[in-house]
């Protein structure tokens, strides 16, 4: 159990990091399953499903995009970029990534941070389409978005996105509520929050928000202590 920062790096501190693959959640009672999986269908029906998605996706979005991905595993990247429901999983190379994106949040259940050894890395000749593999694979976009860029993000796709994810060389630990807010304080003095992870406006914004909700600036407090306090009583 993590209770502190401290803990956490004296955790990784103790990893060896090459190949290895982080993924934070906010609740360690989720399930490691990709979002289109999470969608309720019988198996036939779900194929046919998935397949309408992407596609629909793919002739849509292209008038969208100065230029179109060059083959159907960015194509599915960009899908889960941008909400879509896909059978990828976001995952990181960096683990204090992982601890940032598993602390976000004040609930008061434990979060908790996966981490998984080498999988084959996906080979397009092999399985030009991420939608009727046949084994556990992971894919680093060529063309990387500012935000996977940042987050040295990767993903994995599995045979059967119904199921949870699995692997022989998966583990994990967990994170105790109260250690959540302290955790990401100290993440952000050493750089690791929401502008530099993900690096637009809405970031910007995000950790504008967060930072104030933490310290308040103290010019605005005290001009609403003297509005408080000029008001006179009826």
């Amino acid at each position: 159990m993590i209770n502190s920062f401290d803990d956490l790096i004296a955790l990784f501190r103790t990893h060896d990091t090459w190949g290895i693959a982080y993924r934070g959640v906010s609740d360690a009672s989720y399930d490691l399953q990709p979002s289109v999986g999470r969608i309720k269908l019988s198996k036939g029906r779900f194929r046919l499903y998935e397949r309408y998605l992407f596609q629909r996706f793919q002739e849509q979005a292209r008038g969208l995009l100065d230029t179109a991905p060059e083959n159907s595993w960015e194509w599915l990247a960009l899908a889960q970029h941008h909400g879509l429901p896909t059978r990828l999983l976001d995952w990181t190379y960096n683990p204090l990534v992982a601890a940032y994106i598993a602390c976000q949040g004040r609930g008061r259940h434990n979060a908790a941070i996966f981490w998984d050894v080498q999988h084959n890395y996906v080979d397009l000749n092999e399985n030009p389409d991420p939608l009727t593999i046949s084994e556990f694979l992971r894919f680093r976009p060529a063309h990387l978005t500012p935000r996977i860029a940042a987050q040295r993000g990767l993903f994995t796709a599995q045979p059967d996105p119904q199921t949870p994810y699995v692997s022989d060389g998966l583990d994990r630990v967990l994170i105790a509520p109260k250690a959540r807010r302290p955790i990401l304080q100290q993440l952000y003095k050493f750089g690791v929050a929401h502008g530099s992870l993900f690096p637009d406006l809405d970031g910007l914004a995000a950790e504008i928000a967060w930072r104030a909700s933490d310290s308040p600036p103290r010019n605005v407090s005290s001009k609403r202590r003297r509005r408080r306090g000029s008001r006179k009583s009826p």
